[in-house]
């Protein structure tokens, strides 16, 4: 491992996942923003991946001056087996002062593990909430056959880097006893300005009515079954406001939600809109008066800053875990995630009293500032070095 004085400047960092496709949403923008933030704060970043044969990898042509190295992803693919991307790390991990894993059950991370052990390089994990109590519970009895690998693992990291004190707080045994390292996710500057106007011509809706949003990857645990129904006693006593579902995911769980809109007694107003990106997606956000999460997990929730950034204010569950953050910030609100009544008379006030609704809009901007790239940059800079001289 490099000491102190050894290190070069700038650190050469190692960022690996074991797949960098676009359609699995949260962690794969989270890594690459990690890796964005690494050069921003003067250091050196190589993201290190598998790739398939139907993998979309378009939204690295947006990355500047960032290596990206792919190696053919083998079976099983789930967990992303690929002895050459293990190859690829036993010739060359010795060339970065520390490497990153940006998840825990995955074949790269044991690769990564193992062969930073023998070259003695710094290494470090992003669980992006793998670690917490909900996602331990998925594939829970292989989890519990691999438990003592992964608890070696775990334990020889340098440390477990996390995104929020929440999930810090969560973490179940197998990290409870390492190292930790708290720093939010870079969130940047949306690049188009969004056109509160154009997304509501589109669809019908009329300037001054309501609109409550959820943008995002379609998935059970996004509390959006529990929105619908929320929604609906809103919109028993207010005319004017619409509930927009925007995201894609699972087939099986997007028809589900068309099942449950289509048998709404208010189903002209609940809108489902398949996967926005760019100028499209800055208009939903803009044409939005309130972002809505109540998931009954989310480890950080780019969608919401992303939200705030175009002024548009949040509604979040208690277990969005930088909810309590944003509320202390005065940009969000902040409900029980097992309080679906709550949720709607929440809901109900806030659309009926817009002096409220407007405070809440005027610090969304603000709010962002801790999350911006050269912010966040500068803190993460400043922790691989702590992580390197220290071991």
């Amino acid at each position: 491992m490099a000491s102190s004085s050894s290190l070069r400047y700038p650190i050469r960092v190692l960022h690996v996942k074991g797949n960098m496709s676009s359609e699995l949403g949260g962690s794969v923008s989270a890594t690459t923003g990690i890796a964005e933030a690494t050069n921003l704060g003067g250091d050196m970043a190589t993201i290190l991946s598998t790739v398939g044969p139907d993998d979309d990898l378009s939204h690295f042509g947006c990355l500047s001056g960032i290596d990206v190295v792919l190696r053919r992803r083998q079976w099983p693919r789930h967990y992303c087996v690929s002895w050459p991307l293990a190859c690829w790390l036993w010739r060359n991990a010795k060339n970065y002062d520390i490497v990153e894993v940006h998840e825990v059950f995955a074949f790269p991370s044991l690769a990564a593990w193992f062969v930073t052990k023998v070259r003695r390089v710094a290494f470090v994990i992003h669980p992006h909430g793998s670690l917490d109590p909900y996602d331990m519970q998925k594939h829970a009895r292989l989890k519990r056959v691999l438990h003592p690998i992964f608890r070696r693992l775990i334990r020889d990291a340098t440390a477990i880097w996390l995104t929020a004190n929440l999930e810090a707080e969560r973490l179940t045994e197998l990290g409870r006893d390492s190292r930790k390292v708290v720093t939010p996710l870079p969130v940047s500057k949306p690049k188009y300005s969004g056109r509160r106007e154009i997304f509501r011509h589109l669809h019908g809706i009329e300037y001054d009515a309501k609109i409550l949003l959820f943008l995002g990857r379609l998935d059970p645990k996004k509390g959006l079954l529990r929105l619908i129904e929320a929604f609906e006693g809103v919109r028993d006593k207010h005319n004017s406001v619409y509930l927009f579902i925007v995201g894609g995911g699972d087939d099986m769980y997007a028809q589900k939600l068309r099942n449950r809109a289509a048998k709404s007694r208010h189903v002209d107003s609940i809108k489902l809109v398949k996967f926005l990106s760019g100028q499209d997606k800055a208009d939903a956000f803009a044409s939005a008066d309130l972002f809505c999460l109540h998931s009954d997990n989310e480890n950080f929730g780019l969608a919401i800053i992303e939200a705030l950034h175009h002024g548009t204010p949040a509604i979040l569950s208690d277990e969005v875990y930088i909810s309590r953050q944003l509320e202390a910030l005065g940009a969000a609100v902040v409900v029980s995630a097992n309080d679906g009544a709550l949720l709607s008379s929440t809901l109900g006030r806030l659309v009926s009293e817009p002096s409220e609704l407007a405070a809440l809009r005027s610090r969304a901007f603000r709010a962002t500032m801790q999350f911006l790239p050269n912010t966040v940059a500068e803190r993460d800079a400043a922790v691989r070095r702590s992580l390197i001289e220290r071991g």
